[in-house]
């Protein structure tokens, strides 16, 4: 064999045997997932127990306390319009003027008919005291009169209604009619006005809440307050109406506030929060909200118990306090809980305590 081909048989076998080495050869383990550590920093607060205010709040709607359609109660062509869309008007203010004109013959009609039943009955009463009319021609002529008199009686308030005033003060609508047009009695709205000062809103609690607001209602008047959307007014006043029975289909019973609206910006009909003041609740535990979870078994917290291990807690939640929100059931004053970072424990888990978010610097983290 020729010293070339031994070098090229050399040469392919080393080839083959680095490749096999590359294929078969021994390989490193591959990098594993870094398992949880076993210990966890977390913030940790302690579940206070304070005096807090009892707030119920409810979604409502404003209502104005009188609302007036304004209608003619005449017939005829409107001759005038005395007031700008969207004033404030005062009760007894002209608004229209309608057509006179027929009315005041019908009450030139009456009076000249009462005129002469007055002469017609005072010379019967005459006549019948000297003994020549009878006593019945005298009580026809006295009960003319009064038919006349009532005559022109009503005349005078058919004239009256030409001239419409504002039954009620307030804030006056769209002119539904212009000058002109041909006013129909009764059948005719004209405009409308509201009082907008003051105003109520109407809410509804659950029939769950009644007894907590009759009780506050029984200790004297019940604060109030309606907010608006969008950090718009907020209206303060007092309940003052409770319905008589409760929604068989929703749970709840119509409760009414009547509040102040001085700069009348809030109008009625607009959706905002209600918020009734019950009073305050004594020793009441409360925790911050954040550190409140939720899944699908219902609202829990995590535990700090012995040896800094984590323990689920289900809870019954009460009213919201500010950032706070009070624990109803499951939680008692002293405990400590996860205040910040819920999502990243879970129970089972021991933890390494820290102050709670907002601590001053170098507090210590609560104590067990």
């Amino acid at each position: 064999m020729s010293l070339g081909r031994v070098v090229f048989v050399t040469l392919a076998l080393a080839l083959v045997g680095g490749l096999g080495w590359l294929a078969f050869g021994p390989r490193e383990a591959p990098e594993q997932g870094m398992a949880m550590p076993s210990v966890m920093p977390a913030a940790i607060a302690t579940a206070e127990a304070r005096s807090v205010p009892i707030v119920r709040e409810y979604v409502a709607t404003s209502e104005a306390v009188e609302r007036v359609e304004v209608r003619a109660r005449a017939t005829g062509y409107l001759l005038s319009r005395q007031f700008s869309e969207g004033d404030e008007v005062t009760a007894g203010q002209v608004l229209y003027r309608i057509d006179a004109r027929d009315y005041e013959a019908t009450r030139a009609r009456a009076a000249a008919q009462v005129q002469m039943m007055r002469q017609t009955q005072g010379r019967q009463q005459q006549l019948a005291a000297r003994g020549y009319a009878a006593r019945a021609t005298l009580d026809q002529a006295n009960s003319n009169l009064r038919q006349a008199e009532a005559d022109l009686r009503a005349a005078e308030i058919a004239l009256d209604f030409t001239t419409i005033r504002a039954p009620i003060a307030g804030r006056i609508g769209h002119s539904a009619v212009d000058v002109g047009n041909l006013i129909a009695t009764g059948d005719t709205l004209l405009t409308t006005i509201v009082q907008l000062d003051p105003l109520h809103a109407m809410a509804r609690p659950a029939e769950a809440d009644l007894p907590a607001i009759r009780a506050a209602l029984g200790r004297g008047p019940v604060v109030a307050e309606f907010a608006t959307p969008g950090g718009g007014p907020v209206l303060s006043g007092r309940v003052d109406f409770i319905g008589n029975e409760v929604d068989a289909a929703t749970g709840t019973i119509p409760v009414r506030l009547t509040l102040d609206n001085p700069d009348k910006h809030v109008l009625p009909g607009q959706f905002g929060r209600a918020r009734l003041h019950l009073g305050r609740q004594d020793a009441a535990v409360v925790v911050q909200q954040r550190s409140v979870g939720s899944d699908q078994i219902g609202r829990f917290v995590l535990v700090v118990g012995e040896g800094d291990i984590l323990q689920r807690r289900d809870v019954t939640l009460g009213a919201e306090v500010g950032t706070d929100i009070v624990v109803a059931q499951g939680l008692a004053a002293g405990e400590r809980y996860i205040a910040d970072g819920l999502q990243k424990l879970r129970p089972g888990l021991q933890v390494t305590p820290l102050p709670p978010p907002g601590a001053e610097p170098g507090a210590a983290p609560p104590a067990s």
